[in-house]
């Protein structure tokens, strides 16, 4: 709507000025107003653009190549960088399954704790009885855990069993010396009696009972 007003006020002034100046006049007018045109055309055609100047070359290139060596200089910055956080991952991890592997596996155990007490044995404060003690494969610490079976003496009932552990305990002079530990509450006994190997046998130290090992099965 606005464009054809435009066009409609420019036909009248045209024709307003053909009226004024008469038909040579107005050609002479439209003649200038196109060689205006072609004019600026013409220069518009030969001006060189901005991007094509040498010095907008030159700016373009050094901008071309700061960015280049910056993302170079980052690249090879960060190489180091990847690289030491990739080897600290990966030593975490290994220090990580070492662990969890250093916990699975149980510490070292000396089986030999406790096996001299195994067997047969006498009490001279119940005789005609007997006490059989055995290993187990039940630890808590140092600690190794054995069972007694016995009965069948004078004041005593005819069979009873009762729990202990063996351990390996410093004596006075610092060596280590096989030790075992009774509860004898079933029987009606004392808790906790210590008893050391003497000899050919145990002795317990409360009462300086001696239990002699039996060949006799």
């Amino acid at each position: 709507m606005v464009k054809s007003k435009a066009l409609r006020l420019w036909v009248a002034c045209c024709l307003g000025l053909l009226g004024t100046l008469g038909d040579s006049h107005f050609k002479a007018f439209l003649f200038a107003r196109r060689h205006i045109r072609a004019t600026r055309t013409v220069r518009q055609a030969n001006r060189p653009s901005v991007a094509d100047t040498t010095a907008f070359q030159e700016v373009a290139q050094r901008r071309r190549t700061v960015a280049n060596s910056r993302g170079t200089i980052d690249t090879q910055n960060s190489r180091p960088w990847r690289r030491s956080l990739l080897l600290s991952a990966v030593a975490l991890i290994a220090l990580r399954r070492s662990d969890s592997n250093a916990e699975e596996v149980p510490p070292a155990r000396d089986e030999t704790v406790g096996t001299i007490f195994i067997g047969r044995y006498t009490d001279p404060n119940h005789p005609g009885g007997y006490r059989e003690i055995s290993v187990t494969d039940n630890w808590q610490g140092d600690k190794r855990f054995v069972k007694i079976e016995g009965g069948g003496g004078r004041g005593e009932p005819a069979l009873y069993n009762l729990k202990g552990f063996t351990q390996k305990q410093p004596a006075k002079d610092g060596t280590l010396v096989d030790t075992i530990t009774i509860d004898f509450t079933p029987k009606g006994g004392p808790g906790n009696f210590l008893g050391v190997w003497d000899k050919d046998g145990i002795t317990f130290v409360r009462d300086n009972n001696h239990w002699p090992k039996s060949k006799k099965k």
